[in-house]
């Protein structure tokens, strides 16, 4: 018994004099917590200034490449020719496509910012480019007159030029002109658009146009009034509209019911489906292709060609047509365009 109270008392006094485990690991807790906290200070403040400078720089670059994406999709809409309202769903499409991309992200480019991209920057540098061209080359000035949906009559301006062993074209501008413009107008705004781009007018050698008077008139032309100041100047007239003139002098001889014909058998199918449903009957029942008939254009100068091929290519199933179209529903202008079709001489000529 005393052995064992002994005992007791020495085990008592060992755990007494033995420091506890718990405030040993407070203590070691408490110590760790304090260095590790001075010295993550000290990793901080380290870290605060390089990072802020890789991060301008990762910043600057993402800003630069961010503009030049958006001058690219300009320059794109620009040269296909593609509708400005695209830009508003183009930059959403590509960050759909795109979602881990910063630059991306970045792209705000909708369409009232690419018109101002192109027609303050592209636009600018782009004929900043050709006047350097123009003014280091001899060049040829095309130019044509039209009218836009406003009624407003523009001249555009195109050049032709050689660089590096290739012939260039280019747009040079777009003039507005007065509405009863003469040719003394004309060669004014050219010349002062010229001088105003900087071009230097002494390295002109062609110039080519329609062959309108205005244009090419031997007195009072636009082309007279440039050879006073360029004596050396080459002019070609339209060679298209030359062709054409000689071609209708041709067809003149030809009967007009050809041409009369040609006109009434695409009026009579131009604004009905029925009409044509029906005809693509005998399309099938002659063996033929469902090609729909041509409209003769008096400005289009090719399209004579392309529209006398399709009624002879058609003719068999337009006579059998117009043929149970007399029978069935009989009128002055069917049985008109009947009577040329089943005319062998309409068909030769």
């Amino acid at each position: 018994m005393d052995k064992y109270v002994k005992k007791l008392k020495n085990s008592t006094g060992d755990q007494q004099n033995q420091p506890s485990t718990s405030t040993n690991v407070l203590d070691q807790g408490n110590k760790t917590s304090s260095e590790y906290s001075s010295s993550n200070e000290q990793l901080t403040e380290k870290r605060r200034k390089k990072p802020r400078r890789n991060i301008k720089k990762t910043l600057c670059k993402n800003e630069k490449l961010i503009k030049v994406g958006e001058l690219k999709l300009a320059a794109f809409v620009a040269e296909h020719d593609i509708s400005f309202k695209t830009m508003d769903h183009l930059p959403k499409f590509i960050k759909s496509i795109c979602p881990d991309s910063e630059i991306a992200a970045g792209i705000t480019c909708n369409r009232t910012k690419t018109t101002k991209l192109i027609n303050e920057c592209i636009g600018p540098y782009a004929k900043k480019q050709i006047v350097a061209d123009l003014n280091e080359h001899f060049y040829s000035v095309i130019i044509d007159e039209t009218t836009d949906i406003s009624t407003k009559k523009c001249l555009a301006v195109l050049v032709r030029y050689f660089k590096n062993s290739k012939t260039v074209d280019a747009f040079l501008g777009l003039l507005e002109l007065e509405n009863n413009s003469t040719a003394a107008s004309i060669y004014e705004s050219l010349t002062n658009y010229l001088t105003s781009s900087e071009v230097n007018i002494e390295h002109m050698v062609g110039f080519a146009a329609d062959n309108c008077a205005t244009m090419m008139g031997h007195l009072n032309g636009v082309q007279a009034l440039l050879k006073k100041r360029l004596p050396n100047l080459v002019v070609v007239g339209c060679s298209s509209h030359s062709f054409n003139l000689c071609s209708s002098y041709a067809c003149a001889k030809i009967p007009k019911e050809v041409d009369e014909l040609i006109k009434d058998i695409y009026a009579h199918f131009s604004h009905s489906s029925k009409r044509n449903n029906a005809l693509k009957e005998f399309q099938v029942f002659c063996e033929l292709k469902p090609h729909k008939i041509l409209r003769l254009s008096e400005t289009r100068w090719l399209s004579l060609q392309q529209v006398v091929d399709r009624v002879l290519e058609q003719y068999n199933a337009l006579t059998l047509y117009f043929t149970e179209t007399a029978y069935e529903a009989s009128s002055a202008k069917i049985n008109n365009i009947l009577k040329e079709l089943n005319n062998k001489i309409t068909k030769i000529g």
